[in-house]
């Protein structure tokens, strides 16, 4: 089992957000998206922090059925004006 940190943070920590459904494995996949989003809208290098929130509890809920979320700090120089919006 993953050893687990909750960090409390003063100020509001803002991030981009893909959430998914399914296995928990398959965070990956909106990780990557998220990634590939950021290299396509941000000018420079990408330092950004990575955040994962897992919704449900694996052993309550079944794996098509859990939620989670794969989060990313934006980098400063994003630009999102142009990004087109897909929903999936």
């Amino acid at each position: 089992m993953y050893q687990v940190e909750i960090i409390h943070y003063q100020q509001p920590l803002p991030v981009l957000m893909k959430p998914q459904q399914g296995p928990y494995s398959g965070i990956a996949a909106a990780f990557a998206d998220l990634r590939t989003l950021m290299q396509q809208h941000a000018a420079g290098p990408q330092t950004v922090r990575a955040f994962g929130q897992y919704l449900d509890d694996p052993a309550m809920v079944a794996p098509q059925a859990l939620r989670s979320a794969a989060c990313l700090t934006p980098p400063p120089a994003l630009s999102l004006a142009a990004a087109r919006v897909v929903a999936g």
